[in-house]
């Protein structure tokens, strides 16, 4: 099974990632890929293991996708631009539990500004997602209201994937507030796990909460896990690797 994408030059998240030299935010190359894969097999795509983002890609570029089938309800990806690999993962339409485990409860008093930690990353204008946010005992936590104007939504809304870009933003502004050194570039090469809980968009106004935590660090990149729920209903949670000054 093959299929093929691009993401234009036009895409609202452009500007803000990364000014001066555009590249394709992970969640939008993920929402690209959920789309072309459900429209292939015609099964929603739920989870995904082990994407490993191999290369930047630019606007415009038309990205090729090659999928085989690992089982009936899952397939392994692979996404080339001109010919080079860019990413490879595995996708599955795996039946998950809604719900959540816990319900993330919000320290509003503990709440600072985001501002000034965004003059020290490579995000700008609207992808400057995260407002407010909280330490947390090894992590951080925020809530944003979702707007028809997000970089990130579509005429749906806004995809569950969004809340990794989130997850990654809130920790860059946690390794920041705590003395971190300013980014030139921070980019997620490596997600070990992704689920959405929902295949529904989160339409405007609601509240989306997100809550990280460091499980590994090294020099120049950070191993984080992170939950996010939309009102009451958890919609994501995943881990992932955040590679700095690339």
């Amino acid at each position: 099974m093959q299929f093929d994408f691009e993401v234009s030059g036009a895409h609202r998240a452009f500007p803000g990632h990364f000014p001066g030299a555009p590249v394709v935010p992970a969640v939008v190359l993920i929402e690209y890929m959920t789309r072309g894969l459900e429209q292939t097999t015609g099964k929603p795509v739920t989870n995904i293991r082990q994407l490993r983002l191999l290369s930047l890609i630019a606007p415009d570029k038309r990205v090729d996708v090659e999928c085989q089938e690992k089982t009936p309800d899952s397939w392994r990806l692979t996404c080339t631009v001109a010919g080079e690999p860019v990413a490879k993962a595995i996708f599955s339409s795996e039946q998950l539990q809604t719900g959540t485990d816990r319900h993330l409860q919000c320290d509003q008093p503990r709440y600072q500004s985001a501002q000034a930690v965004y003059d020290r990353l490579p995000h700008a204008d609207a992808m400057q997602l995260i407002e407010k946010f909280a330490l947390i005992d090894n992590g951080a936590q925020t809530r944003a209201t979702i707007t028809n104007n997000h970089p990130l939504a579509d005429t749906h809304g806004l995809p569950a994937w969004a809340a990794l870009e989130y997850a990654a933003q809130l920790m860059a502004c946690r390794k920041l507030s705590m003395g971190g050194e300013p980014m030139s570039r921070a980019v997620i090469v490596l997600v070990r796990a992704l689920r959405r809980y929902t295949v529904e968009s989160m339409p405007a106004e609601g509240e989306l909460m997100v809550e990280v935590t460091e499980r590994v660090a090294q020099p120049g990149a950070v191993q984080c896990a992170f939950t996010a729920a939309y009102g009451e209903e958890r919609i994501a949670a995943g881990e992932f690797t955040v590679v700095s000054g690339v």
